[in-house]
């Protein structure tokens, strides 16, 4: 009976001991599987982060490109379009001081050709008037 009681204790001894050894296993195997697992998670995460930020970025780069090329493209047609009324003033100026230095110059032109036809038939009204006398 101690052979029976021995070879018992041992058993027990034996399997209580496996227990320990396959428990001990299984919590590292466990263990190591939740940290890749956190780790996977973790990349998965930072990685979503980062590329949301990245996109984000470029989106604000590109708006700010964008504006900054419309509001170029505005400049440029403002001035010209200044540049146009500016031109078409000058041109209106330049037209209107013309028509009235020619017309100033065809008056002068005028009222000199009357007062010199005016004087030629003075004078002949005055020679007429001395040859009667």
């Amino acid at each position: 009976m101690k052979t029976q009681e021995l070879e018992k204790g041992l058993d027990q001894e034996l399997e209580k001991g496996l227990d320990q050894e396959l428990e001990k296993g299984l919590d590292q195997e466990l263990e190591k599987g939740l940290d890749q697992e956190l780790e996977k998670g973790l990349d998965q995460e930072l990685e979503k982060g980062l590329d949301q930020e990245l996109e984000k970025g470029l989106d604000q780069e590109l708006e700010k490109g964008l504006d900054q090329e419309l509001e170029k493209g505005l400049d440029q047609e403002l001035e010209k379009g200044l540049d146009q009324e500016l031109e078409k003033g000058l041109d209106q100026e330049l037209e209107k001081g013309l028509d009235q230095e020619l017309e100033k110059g065809l008056d002068q032109e005028l009222e000199k050709g009357l007062d010199q036809e005016l004087e030629k038939g003075l004078d002949q009204e005055l020679e007429k008037g001395w040859i009667r006398s």
